[in-house]
């Protein structure tokens, strides 16, 4: 009885430690596996949390209390070439003709260097000749005639011209009056040689004002007796001219002519003074 009592509580203590090692056999396999899923979840739920990096090509976010930067502009399309220049381009630029703006300094269409001009036109003159010596006379003239002029020299600058000119005047048939009655006709020229100035306040335009200074004299032709006087005078002028050519242009123009001269014929002290306005055709080659 005693042998089988103890046989029964050595198979007892047996299975109970079997019974004790399966237990912590299940339990070191629940903590491995425990293990493992807490480091997998981990692994699994570390890139949710993490933020998204944002965008190469968008620009980091704002904070709530900062203005966000406005978007970039597009950039405006290159300005064509015959697109006006801004408007903050130097204000020089507003002097200069387009053409020179996109072209450069023209080499046509510019009043400078070599000049030459030719006027022709008709006009009017009035004036007077007084006579003293062994006859006094006083004679008034007056009439129609023609004007001839040549003007040859060249431009230290653009736009301004100097040179030498000839200015002439021819009254043919013109009407005398001696002391207040009528007398024969007679005919009458006058001329002037002297230094000419010429300017255009635009190089490139037309319009232009002139004068001459220097000097003239008158000749009298009465029943083919020529008397001559000798003195000084000037001219002035304004006009247009139109281009034509490269450097060739033509227009029109009001000349105004004014002179006084002295001389002597057989004793006699002669004095005459004449004006004349005249509108002319032009031709200028520059």
């Amino acid at each position: 009885m005693n042998e089988t009592s103890h046989g029964s509580s050595s198979r007892l203590r047996s299975s109970s430690t079997l019974t004790a090692g399966a237990v912590v056999a299940l339990c070191a396999a629940a903590c491995g596996v425990s293990t493992f899923c807490s480091a997998d979840a981990a692994a699994q739920t570390a890139p949710e949390g993490t933020a998204a990096p944002a965008p190469p090509e968008s620009a980091p976010a704002a904070h709530a209390d900062e203005p966000s930067d406005p978007p970039p502009m597009a950039e405006p399309p290159p300005a064509e070439a015959d697109e006006a220049p801004p408007a903050e381009a130097n204000d020089h630029m507003l002097l200069v003709p387009q053409h020179e703006r996109e072209t450069g300094p023209r080499t046509f269409h510019r009043h400078d260097g070599f000049y030459l001009r030719t006027n022709f036109g008709l006009g009017t003159l009035w004036g007077g000749f007084t006579t003293t010596g062994t006859a006094d006379r006083h004679l008034d003239a007056g009439g129609s005639g023609i004007g001839v002029d040549l003007l040859v020299g060249g431009s230290p600058s653009p736009g301004f011209s100097i040179g030498g000119g000839l200015v002439g005047n021819w009254l043919f048939g013109a009407k005398f009056d001696e002391d207040g009655a009528n007398s024969t006709s007679h005919d009458m020229s006058s001329g002037l040689v002297g230094v000419f100035v010429d300017g255009f306040p635009r190089p490139t335009g037309g319009w232009h004002l002139g004068g001459l200074l220097g000097l003239g004299g008158h000749t009298l032709n009465q029943g083919g007796v020529a008397s001559k006087t000798g003195g000084f005078g000037g001219a002035i002028w304004s006009g247009y001219d139109q281009w034509v050519g490269d450097n060739f242009s033509v227009g029109g123009m009001l000349r105004f002519t004014a002179m006084r001269s002295t001389g002597t014929k057989s004793g006699d002290d002669i004095a005459a003074s004449t004006a004349t306005l005249s509108l002319m055709f032009t031709a200028l080659y520059q």
